[in-house]
């Protein structure tokens, strides 16, 4: 399950957040991991 709750908690880093729809348009997954480089 994806939580918010971790936001504006730590210094911002760049991540990649890539969000999976349905041909339905129904937000099926949530894909958030950090960025390769810092």
């Amino acid at each position: 399950m994806y939580s918010a709750s971790s936001l504006g908690h730590e210094d911002v880093t760049q991540q990649t957040l890539t969000l999976t729809f349905s041909s339905a348009g129904v937000l099926t997954n949530i894909d958030n991991k950090p960025a390769l480089t810092k």
